[in-house]
């Protein structure tokens, strides 16, 4: 075939027209990969604010069964069983103070948000902040929730595992 022909071949409708259909499904599948991404991210997310939510909820039965001390038993026993640089457990006063806590050594220099107690204080029923903490290589997210009058929980996770599950699922379609 000579170039002249091939050079032809550019100018014939039937190449155009595969050009043009090649063009738009290939835009087309990556557009609806991006959103299905979008999609898959959104609802991890929701499951894991769910999760979050229901440990703030049994940590509040807890409080109910068992009081102040039911808390602590189980803020230790939970402390011994996990991670610390994937869980963190705090019980708060209302000011803030820390009343126990798990081993928060992995979570750097981690203070309780200000905002999120004032916020608490003023009847939010709970409140989920995503954090990038200074030292640490993954995102969490954390959540305060009220236990009682007096007291309010903040549970953190780490977001390692979403993110994880997330870059393999980006790994496969892109």
């Amino acid at each position: 075939m000579s170039l002249k022909s091939l050079r032809n071949i550019w100018d014939t409708l039937t190449f155009r027209i595969v050009f043009w259909y090649a063009a738009v499904f290939t835009i087309s599948s990556i557009l609806a990969f991006y959103i299905y991404f979008i999609m898959v991210s959104a609802v991890i997310s929701r499951q894991t604010d769910k999760e979050l939510v229901e440990e703030v909820e049994e940590f509040a039965d807890i409080y109910n069964e068992h009081g102040i001390e039911g808390i602590i038993n189980k803020v230790n026993a939970e402390g011994a069983q996990e991670n610390p640089e994937e869980e963190s457990f705090r019980l708060l006063d209302n000011n803030g103070e820390t009343i126990v806590s798990t081993d928060l050594s992995a979570w750097g220099d981690f203070a309780p948000s200000n905002d999120a107690l004032k916020k608490i204080n003023e009847g939010a029923e709970h409140i989920i902040q995503a954090l990038s903490i200074p030292g640490r290589g993954d995102k969490v997210k954390i959540i305060y929730g009220r236990i009682g009058l007096d007291y309010i929980f903040q549970f953190g996770e780490s977001l390692d595992e979403e993110a994880a599950f997330l870059n393999v699922f980006k790994g496969i379609f892109l």
